[in-house]
């Protein structure tokens, strides 16, 4: 923004509306600051003042070397930024600039007092006001040559045009004039530059001066000179109070209403706004095979201010598109090599190419907005089984082999049975002379019908092969997980397997009573914790045996390995309860207790407890009684002590009947603590059977 007031150029930040440190200007005092224009790269100002123009540069913000001219009220820039043309309204000329070398050229005539001036984005026509005659005059500048005079609706004939900016889009260009001194409103005019034609005027504060337009057309800015009271000698009268003045009004393009004015230095005059840069884009590609999407990323840009709202696709296969998002995909019918381009336009309608007006570059495009990548889509790897045929039983570890074409790897994968879709990998190839080969061990899959596939990959994607129908036939596997090797064991326990490839499991015991001829404890129940079932153990006699599990399919049946237990019940006289047979009757000798005496061995099958069991009676027979004493002998202990009881039939025929009753004195081993008595009933004859019970 110029400052006539002190001679200085002032920035603004438009991002907060706050103004920064003036720049100083040299030269006479009577070169005064009156309008300004900045270059299309961004790089330098250009600044009117009276008998000179001054250069800025803008990096540094420092004034350079004045430019001497006739005179300079106001000038503007072209699109290309090889000129500038400054008005000079004393002698009625405009005045080329080449600022190549900063050297002025032959002037333009035709135009009545030329002030403000604007030039379009399209380079084509400049617009010039002619001050105090209402009018403005648009020149050829392929020609130089002026055209017919606009006349503005409601600006008196000699009221004054102070300055004129152009929208990015090239449509609208908008003047500003005022009342002079007077304490009248002025008036923002728009002219369409199509039809060269003025609408209808938009009120604003007494005598706006400046005006600019932002990168994105949407508001323009107006400084607002003001009223000066007291007015110069010759010249209308302000009110008292005066209005406002040293603003800066923003004016919504859209609506045409006047927002909150943003205050600054004395009697503001020139205004102009940095350009809108081209954004930098960059464009990633995930090449996929033909017939897949492509996948295209240009979210790795750079904008300088706001967002990019449009991303061009060009797919380089004749193929586009328009996103607002940077992802977006392509599917590419043939295979071969492709360039895509992306082509961004940020917020404000920065893009490639550039919109200057003269005074500003208000988009500062440039090819940096586009970005491309080549890239190639490749075709899709082909691939089939080769081994093993369709139809074939498979068992224990067997060779798979595929042919593929444009394949960088081959994996194999199984569908249906336990699987499903959800299809494993098995193995992955190698590629030798022979296909692609690899080794799968097929018992770690259950028995049953599946779908062997091969599926080729390249960096576009994958394939599968057609599928192959095995059937897996593997023999079960099975190990005893509880009870561990070793383990004691007594009452009820837990037995618990592993398997693969079992329809059913048993578990199977070995050793003690039993010898080889194993029977089976229980059948198991597959379970999350494995094949499960319950024992109890008082079914076999206490001793050391060795458990196994049995794991059935229809392939047949395997064993585990053997695991050492020892089964251990508390005995007690009641599991001596039981029949017995005899292995040598009765021998009487001679005559009374002290010279008859029973020997009696009996063999006695016993319970699961104790095992067998051997029962010898001897002692003396009266003519109804017996009297002596008994051993009883178990693989568990021993019990000893006396015998009484009644002899039945003792004249009849044998087998003569005997009800004794066996009181414990001692035992040893698992009876060591025994007491008690068994009753016992024995037929003695040529052989002898008998019962025991615990009373």
């Amino acid at each position: 923004m110029t400052d006539p007031g002190v001679k200085a150029v002032t920035p603004i930040n438009l991002a907060t509306n706050t103004a920064g440190t003036p720049i100083t200007l040299t030269g006479p005092i009577s070169d005064s600051p009156t309008s300004i224009a900045i270059t299309p790269n961004g790089t330098a100002a250009y600044v009117a003042g009276n008998m000179v123009v001054w250069p800025i540069n803008l990096a540094t913000k420092t004034a350079g070397t004045p430019i001497p001219v006739d005179y300079a009220d106001d000038l503007a820039i072209t699109p290309n930024g090889a000129t500038a043309y400054v008005t000079d309204p004393f002698d009625n000329l405009v005045t080329p600039i080449n600022l190549a070398t900063n050297t002025p050229e032959t002037p333009i005539t035709g135009v009545i007092f030329p002030e403000a001036i604007a030039i379009t984005p399209n380079g084509a026509t400049a617009f010039v006001s002619s001050g105090g005659g209402g009018t403005v005059t648009p020149i050829n500048l392929a020609t130089n040559t002026p055209g017919t005079p606009i006349t503005l609706a409601g600006v008196p004939a000699n009221g004054p045009i102070n300055t004129i900016a152009i929208t990015p889009n090239g449509t609208t260009a908008y003047v500003t004039q005022g009342q002079g001194f007077s304490n009248g409103t002025g008036d923002v005019i728009p002219i369409n530059t199509s039809t060269d034609t003025a609408g209808t005027p938009i009120p604003v504060d007494t005598n706006p001066n400046g005006i600019a337009i932002t990168p994105n057309g949407a508001t323009a800015y107006v400084t607002i000179h003001g009223c000066i009271s007291p007015p110069p000698p010759a010249m209308s009268t302000c009110s008292s109070p005066p209005p406002p003045d040293n603003i800066v009004t923003p004016i919504n393009l859209s609506t045409n209403v006047v927002g909150a004015p943003i205050t600054v230095g004395l009697q503001p005059g020139a205004l102009a706004i940095t350009p809108d840069q081209a954004p930098v884009a960059h464009l990633s590609v995930t090449p996929a095979q033909a017939g897949q999407p492509t996948g295209f990323d240009a979210s790795a840009l750079t904008v300088a201010v706001g967002t990019i709202t449009t991303y061009a696709w060009k797919f380089g296969d004749g193929s586009m598109a328009t996103t607002s998002t940077p992802t977006t995909t392509h599917a590419y019918l043939a295979a071969g090599p492709y360039t895509a381009t992306v082509t961004e336009t940020d917020s404000a309608g920065t893009s490639t190419t550039q919109t200057f007006t003269g005074q500003t570059m208000s988009n500062n495009g440039g090819p940096s907005a586009a970005a491309s990548q080549s890239f190639t889509v490749s075709s899709p790897p082909t691939t089939s089984v080769l081994l093993p045929p369709a139809g074939a039983t498979l068992s224990g570890s067997t060779a798979l082999d595929a042919s593929a074409s444009n394949a960088t790897s081959v994996e194999f994968r199984l569908f249906g049975g336990i699987y499903g879709y959800d299809a494993p990998v098995i193995c992955t190839a190698t590629p030798t002379y022979y296909g692609w080969l690899c080794s799968w061990n097929t018992t770690a899959v259950p028995n049953g019908t599946y779908y062997l596939m091969s599926e080729g990959f390249n960096p576009g994607g994958s394939a599968f092969s057609s599928g192959v129908e095995v059937t897996l036939s593997n023999p079960p596997t099975t190990s005893v997980v509880l009870p561990s090797n070793g383990a004691t064991l007594t009452g009820s326990t837990t037995l618990d397997a592993s398997a693969t490839n079992a329809t059913i499991v048993e578990f199977e015991l070995f050793g003690g009573i039993y010898g080889y001829d194993a029977p089976v404890l229980c059948t198991a129940t597959l379970t999350d914790y494995g094949w499960s079932c319950s024992w109890n153990t008082s079914t076999v006699p206490n001793g050391s045996y060795v458990l196994v599990s049995e794991a059935f399919n229809s392939a047949g049946s395997a064993f585990s390995s053997g695991v050492d237990v020892t089964v251990t019940h508390p005995v007690n006289l009641t599991d001596l309860a039981g029949s017995f047979t005899g292995t040598q009757s009765p021998t009487f000798g001679g005559n009374g207790c002290e010279i008859l005496n029973l020997v009696f061995d009996a063999t006695y099958p016993g319970s699961s407890a104790v095992g067998s069991v051997t029962l010898q009676l001897s002692g003396c027979v009266e003519p109804t009684t017996y009297t002596g004493t008994f051993s009883i002998t178990t693989s568990v202990g021993t019990l000893s002590g006396d015998v009484a009881g009644t002899i039945l039939n003792v004249l009849g025929p044998p087998p003569m009947e005997f009800e004794l009753g066996l009181s414990v004195l001692s035992g040893t081993g698992a009876f060591a603590d025994a007491s008690g008595t068994l009753d016992v009933n024995i037929l003695a004859g040529s052989s002898a059977t008998g019962t025991v019970t615990v009373p």
